[in-house]
């Protein structure tokens, strides 16, 4: 009788001592983890996220082509007397340097020639003026009689005066025809081809030289249709950043819609202009034509939206945790989607708490333990 109650004293003392160590683990646990631990009752990640402005940033690929492109010709014919060396395939010149130049003999003599055509013309003026002039002294002396025109020379004069302005033209043309032997770049620019060679006779109008500008390039990105509607609606302030797969960077704020739709792709285009590409003047590193580069600029404002995390989202439903623990889902519009988010719109208040980590089989009125994260 006396091992009987002995053992049934010690059964109590085992079970009060496990039930103060279960609730002493359990309190413990509580303070540790911050949430209230149910049995049976899944964990889910909240997020309070709240509502905000969202700058839509639009992004896109494309290739670095010159912003200007000149196919060099001569303008007069004639033996090719000089070359600029650096007027060679992948050749750098300045602007005004001089590119080639073309035998002058034959267009000095016309300047000669012009010349001596401006100072008969000249000649021939002087000489009218001077019997016009005659004329008229003959007229007074007596008592100013009525005479023709003939009688006093104007048209002679007026034909005097023609013909000088006619000469002064001829050698106005001959003038510029011997600056054209000389060709001076029009911009700073890589050459891309040459054809012609010392002593070569060329033609008037006879292609010499491709050259692109390097003083400028630009970089035309196509915009798909579901990233066109965020497309702001003036470029003025608009900075766009140049990115280059070896990690560089570059800004531009002259960015502008090219204004049509291509026929091929549908897509919207968006031109970028980069100055000094390839760092002459700037030092910085090359962005050379034909480049395949990431180009981003920001878009549209959104207003009043929410940033939530796409796994929130099913069937354009947000699921959120009440009040009560309690999972509630609410329908909301979808405004833009971005890698990892959503961008929505709905009637969620200031502040909403997401349900970031869904149960396998979500149920609105599902008792939940949340534990709160912050946003990101």
């Amino acid at each position: 009788m006396k091992s009987m109650t002995f053992n049934i004293i010690v059964l109590v003392v085992i079970c009060s001592s496990a039930s103060g160590l279960f609730f002493i683990i359990n309190a413990t646990a509580v303070e540790q983890t911050g949430h209230v631990q149910h049995d049976h009752v899944p964990v889910v990640e909240v997020q309070n996220i709240g509502q905000q402005e969202h700058s839509v940033l639009i992004m896109g690929h494309g290739e670095v082509s010159p912003f200007e492109s000149t196919q060099i010709t001569s303008e007069v014919s004639g033996k090719v007397t000089f070359w600029n060396p650096a007027l060679a395939p992948g050749g750098l010149v300045k602007r005004g340097d001089l590119l080639f130049s073309v035998e002058k003999d034959a267009y000095l003599t016309d300047v000669l020639r012009a010349k001596q055509s401006v100072a008969s013309a000249k000649a021939q003026l002087i000489e009218e003026q001077a019997r016009g002039n005659v004329a008229a002294n003959v007229i007074q002396t007596h008592g100013n009689i009525k005479v023709s025109e003939l009688y006093l020379r104007q048209p002679q004069l007026l034909q005097a005066q023609r013909a000088l302005e006619s000469a002064q033209a001829e050698l106005h043309l001959a003038e510029n025809r011997l600056e054209d032997c000389d060709v001076y770049a029009p911009f700073d620019a890589l050459v891309m081809t040459r054809n012609i060679g010392q002593g070569q006779y060329i033609n008037t109008g006879e292609r010499v030289a491709l050259i692109h500008s390097v003083e400028y390039a630009e970089i035309h990105v196509p915009v798909p249709g579901f990233d066109s509607e965020f497309l702001p609606d003036t470029f003025e302030s608009v900075i766009a950043q140049v990115e280059h797969d070896h990690g560089f960077l570059r800004l531009s704020s002259d960015v502008r819609d090219l204004g049509f739709v291509d026929s091929r792709t549908r897509m919207r285009k968006v031109a970028i202009k980069v100055a000094d590409p390839y760092g002459l003047t700037s030092g910085y590193p090359a962005l050379r034509f034909g480049d395949y580069v990431k180009v981003s600029f920001p878009g549209k404002q959104l207003l009043d939206v929410y940033k939530v995390p796409s796994q929130s989202i099913v069937d354009e439903m947000i699921w959120l945790v009440n009040m009560d623990n309690k999972l509630e889902n609410k329908q909301v519009s979808v405004q833009r989607s971005e890698p990892g988010y959503y961008i929505v719109s709905g009637t969620l208040g200031k502040r909403a708490p997401v349900v970031v980590n869904l149960p396998d089989y979500p149920i609105a009125g599902t008792l939940v333990n949340p534990l709160i994260s912050s946003a990101p």
